[in-house]
């Protein structure tokens, strides 16, 4: 008699659901990023936030890539973060 192979049990679609809802919104979150310009609000992963002053492209072809040095101005201080750290664009106003 051959052997059977084991089917992996399907994940219930409310799971599925999420998942693609994930991904959806992952795939947003690298486009507002990719998309990033001068003036722009943004958090970075560690909570800070700030404004966008100035963007430097890491590539040799121009294109934005997790890398690029974004320069940003957080209350009275600059600060330099790499586009992969930012973890929100927009949102709501800094309080003064």
């Amino acid at each position: 008699m051959p052997k059977q192979k084991l089917r992996q049990p399907r994940q219930p679609k409310r799971r599925r659901q999420q998942i693609w809802q994930q991904q959806k919104q992952r795939k947003q979150h690298e486009e507002r990023v990719k998309t990033l310009k001068k003036g722009d609000e943004i958090v970075t992963a560690g909570g800070i936030v700030g404004e966008v002053l100035h963007i430097a492209s890491q590539g040799k072809d121009g294109a934005a890539t997790l890398a690029d040095r974004i320069t940003i101005k957080s209350g009275e201080s600059k600060l330099i973060v790499e586009r992969g750290r930012i973890a929100a664009v927009g949102g709501s106003a800094p309080a003064a």
